[in-house]
Formats: structure tokens, sequence, C-alpha cells
């Protein structure tokens, strides 16, 4: 997040935190910073509505592959047909799709990658640890998500997706 941060607003310093929400507001504050980057719906549900003063799209700042989803783990012997109502054919389909070009880049915790569904555009972010260079697509939909993926993928590639990414594994 850092790196797509750096590419947005160049002159800007990061400034590493920890905790929760209320603790992250405390800090911001104490350390008289000029701002946060917060998720909304963590300041929407905790009360802070009045303290958001911008929305970042989607279109430019992207998300690592899964944040926002949901996840339920639990024992094989233990019954989760109370969950039926939960579950979302296309949400799972649309997250299997993003992990798959996860694994396929070979990306993972060290590498700045992002890629989210934005209604039927699919956008991705990749960049070395500094920022300075950086791939950003957005491609529509095309007839299966696994095939949006792939194309994806391919674009990616052909714009030193493979450079970037060793790079950072090499620690250059």
């Amino acid at each position: 997040r850092v790196a797509q941060l750096f590419g947005l607003y160049p002159h800007i310093k990061a400034v590493p935190m920890r905790g929760n929400l209320q603790t992250r507001l405390e800090k911001m504050k104490e350390q008289e910073l000029a701002g946060i980057i917060l998720a909304a719906s963590g300041m929407i549900r905790m009360g802070y509505i009045d303290q958001i003063q911008d929305y970042i799209s989607l279109d430019h700042f992207v998300p690592a592959v899964g944040q926002g989803y949901l996840g339920i783990t639990g024992r094989k012997e233990d019954s989760f047909e109370f969950l039926s109502n939960w579950q979302d054919a296309l949400v799972w389909t649309k997250m299997t799709a993003l992990r798959t070009m996860l694994v396929q880049l070979e990306g993972g915790c060290s590498v700045p990658f992002g890629a989210a569904w934005n209604g039927d555009h699919l956008n991705v972010f990749l960049s070395d640890l500094a920022g300075e260079k950086k791939i950003q697509k957005k491609i529509p939909f095309h007839e299966s998500h696994q095939k949006t993926v792939d194309q994806m993928l391919n674009e990616l590639y052909a714009e030193g997706a493979k450079d970037i990414i060793e790079r950072i594994r090499s620690g250059r």
C-alpha cells in the first residue's frame, strides 16, 4: 500500500502505524500527522463517519488480494449449514480467480500487489518496493473471471511484471 501511496503522492512521508482504529486515530493526533488512510467501513461501523475527509477510488488505490472478503474455517466434523445463506458463488468465483493470479505471479506478502474487482472491471497494481517501477491496469470483464485474470496476467507480463517481482525477491 505504501508503494501505491508514493505513486499517487510522491511528496508525502509514510509513517508506520499499528493498533486498532481508536489507537491509530490517537497516534495521528499525538504525532501531529496531516492525515491517515483507513478503511471507510471501519470508520463508519465505529461511528467516525464525520471524520472521513475523502474516499480513495479502487481505480487509484487497489487493495491486497482478498482484502474485504470474509472467510470462515472450522473443523470437518462441525456443521456449517447455518452459513449457507452467506455463501455467494459469484464472490467465491471472483476471489478464486484473484488468488489464482497471485499464485501465478508468485506474489506474496513481500510484493506490493493489489487486485480487486470493481463492478465489471478488474483493477490491478504491481510495484517495486519504492513505488518507482509500477504497473497499474484496469481491464473489462471477458467471458469469465478466469479468462479476465488470464488476460490481465498476459498484460502484466508484457509490461515487466516478472522483472519487478524478481528484483524484489533478489533484494534489488
